[in-house]
């Protein structure tokens, strides 16, 4: 997976303003716009004190020349040093976030879901996870709803117009 760029906003206080591509600029809980990882860290910029960096272990994480992203080529851990309570206690507040991921596959036959973003205390309690399913992005949401599991199962098919061009 190449990943170029990923933040969430939480939607109520304060409303989030957008630019012309209606990305959202404000209100953002984090912001990884992946543009330095040389020291191994991808660092917050969304203004908010104390930055939530993002720590890179394992070898399988590259840079990606001429462009703000990674790729990520094998097994590796990219998270935060400490449980990121502001994610949290923004997204309880308002029952509510905005999640914008851009990133391309490698390829469709990950299953899992492979994870490109997850939230969560570890692999089998997660609070959301975003990942491929074969040629299918798939959303697991862990909600008070006693019908969902704490792995945010039963999933929902976020998108399924994942294409490769393999030539």
């Amino acid at each position: 997976w190449a990943l170029w760029d990923a933040s969430i906003a939480w939607l109520n206080p304060p409303p989030p303003e957008t630019v012309e591509t209606d990305r959202v600029t404000s209100g953002l809980i984090v912001y990884y716009p992946i543009t330095d990882i040389s020291n191994g860290i991808i660092e917050d910029l969304s203004g908010i004190e104390p930055a939530l960096d993002l720590t890179i272990t394992g070898e399988g994480v590259e840079a990606i020349d001429g462009r703000n992203g990674i790729k990520i080529t094998a097994s590796s851990d990219i998270r935060t040093a400490e449980p990121p309570m502001r994610l949290y206690d923004a997204i309880t507040a308002t029952n509510e976030f905005t999640l914008e991921v851009l990133c391309a596959p490698a390829s469709v036959t990950q299953s899992g879901p492979a994870r490109i973003v997850s939230y969560s205390e570890n692999p089998t309690s997660r609070n959301f996870t975003l990942g491929p399913q074969g040629t299918e992005l798939h959303m697991r949401i862990r909600t008070s709803d006693s019908s969902i599991s704490d792995n945010g199962l039963p999933e929902s098919k976020a998108l399924d117009v994942v294409t490769l061009d393999e030539s």
